[in-house]
Formats: C-alpha cells, sequence, structure tokens
C-alpha cells in the first residue's frame, strides 16, 4: 500500500517526499554496494522496529482473506501455509540490510 501511495501520479500528500522515500528504499536494498549515509541507517532501523507490526500484518491478512473471521478462529499455519514462511523473511530481511550496512561501514572506516 506504501509503494502504491509512493508511486501515485497525483501531486499531493507531498509528492516530493514520497519520492524522496521510495529512493532511500532502494538504496537500503543496495547498502553493501554503496556508502551508508544517516537517511539509510535511520530507514534500515525503523525496518528493523517494526518486524512484530509486519509479522501480525500476515496473521490479519490470513485471518481476513482466509474468511476466518466469519468463524472468529485464530489463523495457524494449517490454514496458512504461507503464514511461517512470510513471517521468517519478515524477521529475517530488515536485520540483514541493518547487518550489511554495519559492514559496509566498517569496510569505509577501515583505513
Amino acid at each position: 500500500m506504501t509503494i502504491a501511495l509512493c508511486l501515485a501520479p497525483i501531486r499531493v500528500l507531498y509528492r516530493a517526499a514520497r519520492i524522496d522515500f521510495l529512493i532511500i528504499a532502494l538504496e537500503v536494498l543496495i547498502s553493501p554496494f554503496r556508502p551508508v549515509r544517516f537517511k539509510h541507517f535511520i530507514l534500515a532501523d525503523i525496518m528493523t522496529s517494526i518486524v512484530n507490526p509486519l509479522k501480525d500484518l500476515g496473521a490479519v491478512g490470513c485471518f481476513y482473506f482466509k474468511g476466518l473471521w466469519l468463524k472468529s478462529e485464530v489463523p495457524t499455519f494449517d490454514v496458512c501455509p504461507g503464514l511461517q514462511g512470510y513471517q521468517y523473511s519478515v524477521m529475517f530481511i530488515p536485520f540483514w540490510f541493518r547487518f550489511a550496512q554495519s559492514l559496509r561501514r566498517y569496510h569505509d572506516n577501515r583505513s
């Protein structure tokens, strides 16, 4: 949803800031290959801070899209087989970016 909002061609909701956010997010993805600046560091730090809400977002999606809310059932890995993989990837990926940034900063400051 956030990426769709950032890519929307409308000139409302701080379009320049939305484009800058997308550029910074892409630069975080390639952080091991270029110098890490403060804004990259902060965005990756925010991503590591919202790991638990992102995991819960997957469970909420399963709860509503599988129709479990009609029966008041709790989403399990049996009902949503992709939920466990989603949660593991959401837990791993932000910390991988932070680790890659730390390696890059160590490489840049080593001399």
